[in-house]
């Protein structure tokens, strides 16, 4: 089984600089690449031939977001390190944060197949969504010293000045109008750092999770991070959770929305499609009881 590693080496709090030791370690057979910039991800997943059988990447969600979109038409599987901000699809694939414990760790993790859903045929694995999350998406790329610290300054910044938007979302057959704060697209469960958006979400059953966050009193504020560090969001009163297929949606007042894609902010004109990709990707779990 031959390798490649991609390593992003700004990502998140950069704790995997001495990670080329662990893989000489405990790995045969590889080559290892260093990203230089936005979306290289991307193009040296996509150059990848049936040399290779298998992609680790050491980086956040981003940096696993622009593998997926290059390994999406090959028979490669991909792990994951968590190596980013959040880290959120790893984590809730039950990697290691131990680096050395999860490199080490590989031989025995399972290869399920994931879905891959799209907005407007942008690809996503793991957390995508609209709305104040996609705010601070596009906030928190722009900071230099990335890390939870920041994401929550920033949150804090702009949660008591955000507005909810109204919108009309068609799941499936079902219509819901709805002034909400945002809308969470999740195919597995967190955002990263134990950020638990939707409790519930498997990356292998098909179904997409659309949590919406109704507009509330911000004075709930405490309450409702309280509830998704705890993966009790669907407690909060004002959170309403559907499982889907075909998504769509739109808001009279706007005529493009600012998304976000495993956290990488992106501009889309139009209504937002989501759906699910006709290719599925492997990809290495530590499976638990």
């Amino acid at each position: 089984m031959k390798t490649k590693i991609i390593i992003n080496p700004i990502s998140g709090t950069q704790k995997h600089k001495k990670i080329n030791e662990i893989f000489e370690k405990y790995l045969k057979d590889y080559e290892i690449v260093y990203t230089e910039y936005q979306n290289h991800a991307f193009e040296i997943s996509k150059k990848l031939d049936d040399e290779f059988d298998r992609v680790i990447v050491a980086g956040g969600d981003g940096t696993v977001n622009e593998c997926v979109r290059g390994l999406i038409d090959k028979d490669i599987t991909l792990a994951t390190l968590p190596c980013g901000s959040g880290n959120g699809f790893s984590l809730h694939n039950n990697i290691d944060t131990n680096l050395e414990k999860a490199i080490k760790s590989l031989a025995n993790y399972k290869e399920i197949k994931s879905d891959v859903w799209t907005i407007n045929d942008n690809p996503f694995i793991n957390v995508s969504g609209t709305g104040f999350d996609a705010l601070i998406a596009n906030s928190f790329s722009k900071l230099k010293n990335r890390g939870f610290n920041s994401y929550i300054k920033l949150v804090l910044k702009n949660v008591i000045a955000y507005k909810p938007q109204k919108y009309s979302i068609e799941i499936d057959n079902e219509k819901i109008n709805t002034e909400a704060f945002f809308i969470a697209f999740a195919n597995a469960s967190e955002y990263g750092n134990g950020a638990v958006i939707s409790p519930k979400s498997k990356i292998n059953d098909g179904l997409l999770d659309i949590v919406i966050v109704k507009k509330f009193n911000k004075l709930l504020i405490p309450k409702l991070i309280y509830y998704i560090f705890k993966k009790r969001i669907h407690k909060f009163k004002k959170v309403i959770i559907k499982q889907g297929k075909m998504i769509r949606i739109t808001c009279k007042s706007k005529e493009s929305f600012l998304v976000h894609l495993d956290g990488e902010p992106k501009k889309i004109c139009g209504a937002l499609e989501i759906k699910i990709s006709k290719r599925k990707l492997k990809v290495l779990i530590n499976e638990q009881d």
